[in-house]
């Protein structure tokens, strides 16, 4: 029981404890042996420390029993041995506000859930930016959690447990994002994200593209003046100052809106490439499948998903791109005549053996409704053909393929610099934006503001340079060719600071 023997200074309540946060971790699926065998420690003073531990911050016990061998687990297990204090001592080698370890203390397992003892980095990233009355108290608020997380930001994928240096810190954006949806409570959020995405979260995600969009649409001035020379960092700083005046919910159905014009805008751009490989992908193997009196086709390209769309009054026009990635493959239901009945969404996944299979993600009949009896059964055929042993070598070309052009096809699908006219983007935007006008307005204001600081600093510029004696541009090199004719160290400096920043 927990390490302790005969003489150790805990009482038995602090040994109960202890065992009921060791049952956690056997609820979960964490061998409660290994936790107990490394409170196991000759030095009773030791053993009581690290039972101690275990009941007060089981996450770090089980990040040190996980990966012992990481060099800050061993400094924290040294810590812990010798009876620091352990917020200050975590906050310390953790790089982590002590409001946070404060969170995260007595937080186990059974609460937090595996996915976060798996990317501490993450745990550690994301309690630090939600303001304490919006931290997730039950176990559903982590789960939730964990789904905004990695739809809102990009998992650091560490093997530790220190806080990722700050070039992997989450941006403006995906702060505001999750904090927002936090704010406006977890169950809420989740219930209105499911809905607009059918029970899946994972398109928040693609919420990113619609963030570079703004961006692109705000360097090339909005189509209220020139292309504004200040960057992709300016552009980025001002599309933050713009979508942030709206709320976390707002600019998602913004992204929505904005991620179905653009599908029209590339079922046009596929009419006029000839090139297969810009807007087709393999079908499923093992289909079409006919099912009685009922078929179930693999829809293969961007007009057989429009055509369904079109059909069925849904949004399965918007998955090209998951499609195109191979993250999901559409299934059709239709009759015998060709009549489309549902659309289904399968995902292929592997077991623990490798073994691949097909599970739906959603099935959506006419305007999003339910589909048929016959309908469902005929589609749950196909899942039994998909997982059978006849089709497994093709599933798994079928994943390779996909694996092997998934970074040409991002970067196919990538906006590129340039790569719409400024007529369109306006276009797209006026359909994206509700307050079309007010925010033109607003940008207005805020690029004047922004060009009149680049010439004040041009102003200023200049002004050093006139007191320099320097009548043309002072480039590294004009500052080079001054220095050797004239001897003046100063233009040294003044060259490096206005081309450098």
């Amino acid at each position: 029981m927990c390490g302790l023997c005969p003489g150790d200074v805990m009482t038995a309540t602090a040994i109960a404890d202890c065992e009921t946060v060791i049952a956690d971790f056997a609820d979960i699926g964490i061998d409660p042996n290994s936790i107990r065998s490394w409170a196991v420690h000759p030095d009773p003073i030791w053993r009581r420390n690290r039972n101690q531990a275990i009941v007060t911050f089981p996450i770090f016990v089980a990040l040190l029993v996980r990966s012992p061998d990481v060099p800050i687990h061993r400094e924290i297990e040294a810590a812990i041995d010798r009876g620091d204090r352990l917020v200050e001592m975590l906050s310390s080698l953790l790089l982590v506000s002590k409001k946070s370890i404060r969170f995260l203390r007595g937080k186990g397992p059974a609460l937090l859930g595996t996915f976060w003892l798996h990317h501490p980095s993450d745990l550690f990233e994301a309690v630090d930016q939600l303001v304490p009355e919006k931290l997730p108290r039950t176990r559903e608020d982590w789960e939730i959690l964990r789904e905004l997380w990695t739809g809102c930001s990009e998992l650091t994928e560490e093997d530790y447990c220190l806080r990722p240096p700050p070039s992997r810190h989450s941006g403006a954006m995906s702060r505001h994002m999750l904090g927002g949806l936090c704010a406006a409570g977890y169950s809420t959020s989740a219930r209105k994200l499911r809905r607009l995405w059918n029970g899946d979260l994972r398109p928040l995600a693609g919420v990113k593209d619609y963030f570079r969009f703004v961006a692109e649409w705000c360097e090339s001035g909005a189509g209220i003046c020139k292309k504004a020379g200040y960057g992709e960092i300016v552009a980025g700083t001002i599309r933050d100052e713009l979508l942030m005046r709206y709320p976390a919910m707002e600019i998602i159905h913004q992204s929505e809106r904005w991620h179905r014009e653009i599908a029209d805008l590339r079922s046009i751009e596929a009419a006029c490439n000839p090139d297969p490989d810009s807007h087709e992908w393999p079908p499923l193997p093992g289909l079409p499948l006919r099912v009685g009196e009922l078929a179930v086709c693999s829809l293969t390209n961007i007009f057989q998903l429009q055509l369904e769309g079109a059909r069925l009054h849904h949004c399965v026009r918007s998955y090209f791109r998951k499609c195109l990635r191979g993250d999901s493959h559409i299934a059709s239901i239709r009759s015998g005549d060709g009549t489309s009945l549902s659309t289904a969404e399968l995902v292929i996944g592997a077991d623990q053996d490798g073994r691949l299979s097909a599970r739906v993600l959603q099935h959506q009949a006419d305007h999003n409704g339910n589909p048929t009896r016959e309908s469902m059964l005929a589609l749950a055929e196909a899942l039994r053909v998909l997982g059978s042993d006849q089709v497994q070598r093709q599933l798994h070309e079928l994943r390779s393929f996909h694996a092997e052009r998934r970074e040409e096809i991002d970067d196919r699908l990538a906006l590129g610099e340039g790569r719409y006219q400024i007529e369109t983007l306006c276009q797209i935007m006026k359909k994206v934006l509700r307050d079309y006008d007010s925010v033109i307005t607003w940008l207005d204001k805020r690029l004047n503001d922004e060009e009149g600081w680049y010439r004040y600093r041009n102003e200023l510029a200049g002004e050093r340079q006139s007191r320099l004696g320097f009548a043309d541009e002072l480039t590294y090199e004009r500052a080079f060719e001054i220095f050797w004719a004239t001897g003046i160290e100063s233009c040294l400096d003044e060259g490096v600071r206005m081309n450098g920043g």
